[in-house]
C-alpha cells in the first residue's frame, strides 16, 4: 500500500524515472540542436497504465510518456529537426535478471531494441 512506502523510496523512484530523464534531455538538447537531425528515444513501461501496489512507479513512468509526447510537439512547433519517440515496453528478456527464454510476448533485449529503432522516421 502506498502509505507503507518509505518517503525515500518514493523520491528514489521519481528521481530515477521522471526527473533524471527530463533533466538529461534538457541538458543534452543544445548538443542535439547543433547536430541535427537527431533522435530522442525515451523508454517507458506498460506499468504507466497503472497497477496494483506500483502507484509511484506507475505514475513516474506515466510522466515519461507525457514528457515525450509534449517534447515531440514542441520540436514540431519550433521546426526543430529532432524526432522524439516515447515507447512503452512490456517484459523484455535478457535484462535486469530476466533470464527466461524469449517469446512473442517477451522478446530478448536485442530484438526489442531493433524493433524500437524501426519506429524512427514513422511520424
Amino acid at each position: 500500500m502506498l502509505e507503507d512506502v518509505p518517503s525515500g523510496n518514493v523520491d528514489a523512484l521519481i528521481n530515477l524515472n521522471a526527473r533524471f530523464p527530463a533533466q538529461l534531455t534538457r541538458a543534452l538538447l543544445p548538443t542535439l540542436l547543433n547536430n541535427t537531425p537527431a533522435l530522442i528515444l525515451n523508454m517507458g513501461s506498460m506499468a504507466s497504465f497503472g497497477g496494483l501496489w506500483i502507484t509511484i512507479y506507475s505514475s513516474s513512468k506515466s510522466f515519461n510518456v507525457g514528457f515525450s509526447r509534449s517534447l515531440k510537439q514542441e520540436m514540431i512547433a519550433e521546426g526543430r529537426d529532432i524526432e522524439v519517440l516515447g515507447i512503452n515496453m512490456g517484459r523484455v528478456t535478457g535484462t535486469g535478471g530476466r533470464t527466461e527464454k524469449p517469446s512473442l510476448l517477451a522478446p530478448d533485449a536485442e530484438t526489442f531494441a531493433r524493433e524500437a529503432l524501426r519506429k524512427v522516421g514513422c511520424g
